[in-house]
């Protein structure tokens, strides 16, 4: 018993990091990731879409794929993460508190913090419902495939094919932001033991 309290504090940790990140440093500097929201924004954009629906789309789907290819276990620990952090998004975002700091020091802040908080969100064997899902299941199909490396192309690749829709400073800001974010994964994993 004290091991699952201790878990779901590690997941709801990792979550306070990762949204306290967003909302304090790279949302108020325009910093984007090429996660799942990025998607959503690309794909209402390019199909005249309402982005709600969107998001909740790919979210329900990317929800789906961890039940079917991660587990019930996974998936149980993947939805209480992820209620984690709708209610600490909320909070911050009711808060209304930025950090007025300039974007390479967001950047770089909000990497760290970002890549932490998905380290302890792993470590426990949980998701905030984003592409590390599909990173993770490449790794259990191909113990070849690195999680951060497969999460990095991903995300890359969508900052990438948004390159006319965000424009090329937040591409290239994207890009360096993901890259911080699974090396710090990485060297919390120890130096790319897979989680």
């Amino acid at each position: 018993m004290e091991q699952k309290i201790k878990s779901l504090l590690m997941i709801a940790s990792g979550n306070l990091l990762i949204t306290s990140a967003y909302t304090l440093f790279a949302m108020p500097n325009n910093i984007v990731d090429g996660g799942i929201t990025s998607t959503a924004l690309l794909l209402s954009h390019y199909l005249n879409s309402n982005l709600t629906y969107t998001i909740c789309f790919l979210t329900f789907f990317i929800l789906m794929f961890s039940y079917i290819t991660m587990g019930k276990y996974f998936f149980l620990k993947t939805l209480y993460s992820s209620l984690c952090y709708i209610s600490f998004f909320i909070f911050f975002n009711w808060t209304g508190v930025v950090i007025a700091t300039s974007t390479i020091n967001s950047l770089l802040i909000a990497g760290v913090l970002i890549g932490l908080g998905h380290y302890l969100c792993l470590k426990e064997n949980s998701s905030t419902i984003g592409y590390d899902v599909i990173a993770l299941f490449c790794h259990k199909v191909n113990k070849k495939c690195s999680t951060t490396t497969i999460l990095w192309i991903i995300c890359s690749a969508i900052l990438l094919l948004g390159a006319n829709f965000f424009g090329i400073k937040i591409i290239i800001t994207g890009i360096l932001f993901v890259f911080i974010e699974t090396q710090i994964i990485y060297w919390c994993s120890d130096k790319g033991r897979e989680i």
